[in-house]
């Protein structure tokens, strides 16, 4: 096999052909998380905890909050760890969008803030922690819930377009010299695999939050190969129109932990606000 250039090159074996397929998806996924998490999770939650110290006034500044952090201060080590945090809650995230994508496939364009309204309804209490006393005791309750929530939609909206360009501008993988680089950026994906699952530990401070996470990871994939199969093929939800029972099995599949973590949310903003659910 020769290019343009009249170069030979040897053509992929056909024992690697999937191994390439295996590694590219959950890579990307990965690689689109991290970077998105960096932002929203790492810098955005950074500000949030500035402005949370500004807006809680001078008879506050030096208390130390539930995560024994110091009220007004910023040290490199604590920005550090968000930031580090944050890239693998992202990593995480990445891999659940890669799990639903084909089911928000139909949103076009508005898929990613599609994903940020899923994210905050379904996850929104592993962060807006209704046992947290710093949300109502420093600055302002409703504005700390606010901002809080605001990086899951900063998120949704940076992951899914960095997904569509990583998929389309990563060369896939190859044992070639010329194809070492995107082997060693699929590799670096596939390494975050590892923490972005066991950052769900993490951030899963109650069961039911640790089904949630757990939830499309398992469930949705499964479900999309059973839909396909049924169907003929399952690439998004408009595809199953002819199907009423294979759609509205999908919808009750998507709706079951949007109703879960919407009242775990709901929970937890009211034990912020000291009423009883």
């Amino acid at each position: 096999m020769t290019t343009e250039s009249g170069r030979e090159t040897r053509p992929v074996p056909v024992a690697w052909q999937p191994l390439q397929g295996l590694m590219r998806s959950p890579a990307v996924g990965t690689l689109s998380g991290f970077v998105a998490g960096l932002i929203a999770g790492g810098v955005g939650s950074r500000i949030a905890m500035r402005i949370v110290a500004i807006t809680a006034g001078d008879a506050d500044q030096g208390a130390i909050t539930d995560a024994e952090a110091t009220v007004g201060e910023i040290t490199a080590g604590g920005t550090t760890f968000l930031i580090f945090l944050g890239g693998m809650a992202g990593a995480l995230g990445g891999l659940l969008y890669l799990a639903v994508r084909r089911w928000l496939a139909d949103a076009g364009r508005w898929r990613g803030l599609v994903f940020s309204a899923l994210l905050l309804a379904i996850y929104g209490s592993s962060i807006i922690d209704g046992d947290n006393p710093d949300f109502d005791e420093f600055g302002s309750p409703g504005l700390n819930i606010a901002m809080f929530a605001s990086l899951f939609i900063i998120f949704g909206l940076l992951v899914a377009p960095l997904f569509e360009r990583i998929e389309r501008g990563l060369p896939r993988p190859s044992l070639r010299p010329s194809g070492l680089g995107s082997l060693a950026a699929h590799g670096f994906g596939l390494l975050l695999v590892l923490p972005a699952l066991t950052s769900v530990g993490f951030l899963a401070q109650q069961e039911a939050l640790l089904l949630l996470l757990l939830y499309p990871l398992l469930a949705m994939p499964l479900a999309s190969l059973a839909l396909g199969r049924a169907n003929g093929g399952f690439e998004r939800l408009s595809d199953l129109r002819g199907r009423p029972l294979l759609l509205a099995s999908a919808l009750a599949l998507l709706a079951a932990p949007v109703i879960v973590g919407v009242a775990l949310d709901a929970n937890a903003i009211a034990d912020i606000y000291g009423a009883d659910v």
